[in-house]
C-alpha cells in the first residue's frame, strides 16, 4: 500500500507566537510531514523545528527577512501562489494571510487551518485605526485591498476544508469567504506551565508581541494611574511608544525564554489581556499556571475565559475599564486547580484528539486508505508519548 505523504505549508516563521505553536503541534502529530513556508527567520524557531526543516519559497531570498517582514505583506500572495505541492496526498496549511493559496494535485486533500482571514484586508477600517498609517499609507492601503479582496476569495477556493481557531473566526470566514469552518481551538502545551507554591508576587503582566492591536497602551495607562507594577513580556514595533507612555512602575522585560514566561506566569497577581483577539493562548497559559486573567470581553477571550472564575472580563475597551476590572479581582477568591482544570481541556492532547478525529472524519480520507493508517498511527504514538510523560 502506498505510503501517504503530507505537506504542512505555515504563512512565514518570522514570529514565534500561538500560530508558531499551532504548526509545531501539528508537526509533531505528524512527524513524517513535509514543513514549507514563505519564509523562515532561523532564530525564531524552536529546537524541535529547526531539527524538522522547512523549505521556504523565493521570499527567503528577500533582505533582512527578520526586519522587514511585516513590510512584504503584498508579495506573500504571490509566494503562496507560485507554492505547488504536487506529489503531496494530505496539505494541511496554517493561514493568517494567504497560506491556504497553495496549489495541490488533483485529487489530494487541502486543509486550511484558519487564525484569521487577514486583518488589513477584511477588517481595514479597524486595522488602519490599530496601526497608526498616516493619510498616503491609508490611500495605498484601501487601493491595494480593492485589488486583493477578489484573489483572496479566490484563494480561499483552494482548501478543501476549513479548521477555524475559534468560533469568533468560524463567523469571519463565512462572512468573507462563504465557507463553512470546524472550529478546533489551539493546544495548550500543559506540560510547560506549573501552580506555584508561593504566594503571588505584587505584580501584573503582559506576555505579548508588541504591536499596536494588542492594545498594551491601555494595560500600561491602567497600571499608571494605579500606581501598580506591571511586568511585559515580549518585543515588537510599538515599544518605543509603549515606553514613552510607561510610568516608574512598568518593566519591559523584552523577549524571554519559555521557562521564565512560565515562571513569571505562576507568580503575577493576574495576567492582563487588554486587546481583541482571535483567540487568545495567553489567557489559558495564565490558567495553567494557576492565575486569572483580565480581558476585553470580545474575540476569542469569550471562549477561553470564564468571567468571575477564570478571571474577569471587562466590557469597555478603556484604559479605566481595565482599570476598574483589576480593582475588582480583590473582591474574587480564584482556585488554582480550578483554572488549571479550565487550562487541560485546551491541551495538547485534547488538540491531537480533535484534530485526528477530523480528519478521519472527511469523505475524502477513504480515497486515501493509507491516511487512515498514518493517523492511528499517530495517535497511539502521541498516546505513548503522553503515558510516558
Amino acid at each position: 500500500m502506498k505510503k501517504t505523504s503530507i505537506a504542512i505549508f505555515h504563512e512565514n516563521f518570522a514570529q514565534n507566537g500561538g500560530a508558531e505553536r499551532v504548526v509545531e503541534s501539528l508537526a509533531r502529530l505528524l512527524p513524517d510531514a513535509d514543513l514549507f513556508s514563505s519564509l523562515v527567520v532561523q532564530e525564531r524557531l524552536s529546537s524541535y523545528m529547526c531539527k524538522r526543516g522547512i523549505s521556504c519559497t523565493w521570499m527567503q531570498h528577500l533582505p533582512l527577512p527578520k526586519r522587514f517582514f511585516r513590510y512584504y505583506f503584498a508579495l506573500y500572495p504571490f509566494a503562496a501562489a507560485s507554492t505547488r505541492l504536487d506529489p503531496y496526498d494530505l496539505v494541511l496549511s496554517s493561514c493568517f494571510g494567504f497560506a491556504k493559496g497553495i496549489h495541490k494535485a488533483p485529487g489530494a486533500l487541502h486543509v486550511c487551518y484558519c487564525h484569521t482571514p487577514p486583518r488589513w484586508l477584511w477588517r481595514t477600517d479597524d486595522f488602519v485605526k490599530r496601526e497608526h498609517l498616516n493619510p498616503m499609507a491609508r490611500v495605498l492601503l484601501f487601493a491595494f485591498n480593492s485589488l486583493m479582496r477578489p484573489f483572496d476569495v479566490r484563494s480561499s477556493r483552494q482548501p478543501d476544508y476549513f479548521i477555524a481557531n475559534s468560533e469568533v473566526v468560524a463567523e469571519r470566514i463565512s462572512r468573507s469567504y462563504g465557507r463553512e469552518a470546524h472550529v478546533i481551538p489551539p493546544p495548550i502545551e500543559i506540560e510547560r506551565f506549573t501552580i506555584s507554591d508561593e504566594l503571588p508576587k505584587d505584580f501584573f503582566l503582559v506576555v505579548s508581541r508588541l504591536t499596536a492591536y494588542k492594545r498594551i497602551d491601555l494595560a500600561i495607562e491602567a497600571c499608571n494611574k494605579l500606581h501598580v507594577r506591571l511586568k511585559i513580556i515580549g518585543e515588537g514595533p510599538e515599544l518605543r511608544h509603549l515606553q514613552n507612555l510607561a510610568g516608574p512602575t512598568i518593566e519591559f522585560l523584552g523577549h524571554l525564554p519559555d521557562c521564565q514566561v512560565a515562571q513569571h506566569l505562576s507568580q503575577c497577581r493576574a495576567i492582563l489581556f487588554p486587546g481583541e483577539e482571535d483567540f487568545g493562548i495567553v489567557p489559558l497559559e495564565a490558567a495553567a499556571s494557576g492565575r486569572p486573567v483580565v480581558a476585553f470581553a470580545a474575540g476569542g477571550a469569550m471562549e477561553t475565559v470564564i468571567d468571575g472564575t477564570t478571571g474577569v472580563l471587562f466590557p469597555d475597551q478603556t484604559s479605566e475599564g481595565l482599570a476598574n476590572a483589576m480593582l475588582s479581582l480583590d473582591k474574587i477568591t480564584f482556585n488554582p486547580q480550578v483554572l488549571r482544570e479550565h487550562a487541560i481541556s485546551f491541551s495538547t492532547t485534547v488538540f491531537h484528539r480533535r484534530i485526528v478525529e477530523f480528519l478521519q472524519s472527511i469523505p475524502e480520507v477513504s480515497v486515501l486508505p493509507d491516511l487512515r493508517l498514518e493517523l492511528n498511527r499517530a495517535e497511539r504514538s502521541r498516546l505513548e508519548r503522553t503515558s510516558v510523560g
